[in-house]
C-alpha cells in the first residue's frame, strides 16, 4: 500500500509540470531567446546561449510602449520554471483574483542557465562548459 502511495506520488511529481502546460493560462507560450558571444564572468566564453521561458499573460503597455504589468518569477531552486505552474502553487497566484491574477499580469517564467531547456554543460560541452553560478 505504500510503495503505491510512493509510486503514485513520484508519477504526479514528474507530470505535474506538464499537465500545468496544458491548462488554459491565458496566453501561454514557451520559447527561447538567444544571446550571442555571451561572456561569463569568469572570463570564459560561449558563442551562443540558450535561455528558454515561459510567459503567461498579456503585456500591457504604456504610452511610450513599456510593458507595465510584467512580474519576473524566478527560481531560487534547482527547478526549472515549470516549477511555477505545478497546479498547487499556480492554482494560488495565477487565478482570477489571486496575487498574481494571469488575466491581469504579464508574467515571465525563465529557466535559468544549467537548468531545464536553457543551455547547460550536459548539452554536449560537459566540463568544458564556463564556470557559472
Amino acid at each position: 500500500m505504500l510503495a503505491r502511495a510512493l509510486v503514485t506520488a513520484a508519477l504526479v511529481a514528474i507530470a505535474a509540470p506538464a499537465i500545468a502546460a496544458e491548462t488554459n493560462w491565458p496566453n501561454y507560450r514557451e520559447d527561447d531567446f538567444t544571446v550571442k558571444n555571451y561572456a561569463f564572468r569568469s572570463g570564459e566564453s560561449l558563442p551562443e546561449v540558450k535561455l528558454h521561458y515561459r510567459t503567461l499573460g498579456t503585456p500591457k503597455r504604456d504610452g511610450n510602449g513599456n510593458i507595465v504589468n510584467a512580474v519576473l518569477l524566478l527560481q531560487g531552486n534547482t527547478g526549472t520554471g515549470a516549477n511555477w505552474l505545478r497546479p498547487s502553487l499556480a492554482d494560488e497566484l495565477f487565478r482570477t483574483g489571486e496575487p498574481l491574477d494571469a488575466a491581469q499580469t504579464f508574467m515571465i517564467l525563465p529557466d535559468a542557465l544549467g537548468r531545464g531547456a536553457s543551455s547547460k554543460p550536459s548539452d554536449g560541452l560537459r566540463a568544458k562548459f564556463p564556470h557559472y553560478r
